[in-house]
């Protein structure tokens, strides 16, 4: 995890999109720090969809039931309550 939130969400915008300038980062990330410098921000954690899609991933890669709870750091309870229809 990056010390600077700013930087690492926009170091991961620009692997995803290349094809924008870096002047254009810049000028975002000016704003970003203009909007936000200084506040406490909360950031929420994954929801239960985003639990079941990786669960399913891992699945669909081959994994078995437990190899994709703990690939995927879901709890067996919590594996249960998001699978995917007609999954164990």
């Amino acid at each position: 995890m990056a010390d600077d939130i700013v930087r690492d969400l926009l170091r991961r915008l620009q692997l995803a999109h290349p094809e924008i300038p870096a002047d254009e980062w810049r000028r975002h990330e000016h704003r970003f720090r203009q909007d936000w410098g200084g506040e406490r921000v909360y950031v929420l954690k994954a929801p239960a969809e985003g639990k079941a899609l990786s669960l399913a991933w891992c699945l669909a890669a081959g994994a078995s039931w437990n190899e994709a709870l703990r690939a995927t750091r879901i709890c067996r309870r919590t594996g249960y309550r998001v699978r995917p229809w007609g999954l164990p």
